[in-house]
């Protein structure tokens, strides 16, 4: 995912009603079950009015309308977090080929027969690693 839309998704949550957000199941005057989402300690505050032929589905769907509220900023920094982490390890690789280039260009001179196998193990090691 890019990091625009990572950006544009943070926003829209930034400036979504604040939560905590809750389901309460709302019965209309039609005998109908609707569920509505909203606003912890606000119950004036209705975020989304959810109805379906199937109750549960409609339950379901207020449920998931309503843990996004806290899911989406979660997931956001979870991203970040493993992006950094990515971000460390590539780092990490590329500070670890340098030594292995330099030190298989140390053994390059180097004749003995453990110095030639070292530098072709390196070699594989460098080989293998992407750039």
């Amino acid at each position: 995912m890019k990091e625009a839309r990572v950006k544009d998704i943070e926003e829209r949550a930034r400036k979504a009603a604040p939560g905590p957000w809750i389901i309460n199941r709302y019965n209309c005057d039609n005998g109908a079950i609707n569920w509505q989402v909203q606003q912890e300690g606000d119950e004036a505050e209705v975020i989304s009015n959810v109805a379906a032929d199937e109750v549960r589905t409609a339950r379901a769907t207020a449920t998931f309308i309503a843990s996004a509220r806290s899911d989406v900023p979660a997931l956001c920094a979870a991203l970040r977090e493993e992006r950094a982490t990515i971000a460390r390890h590539e780092a990490e690789i590329a500070r670890l080929r340098t030594a292995l280039a330099a030190a298989s260009t140390d053994l390059a001179g180097g004749y003995s027969r453990r110095a030639v196998m070292v530098k072709t193990a390196i070699d594989i090691v460098l080989a293998g690693v992407p750039s």
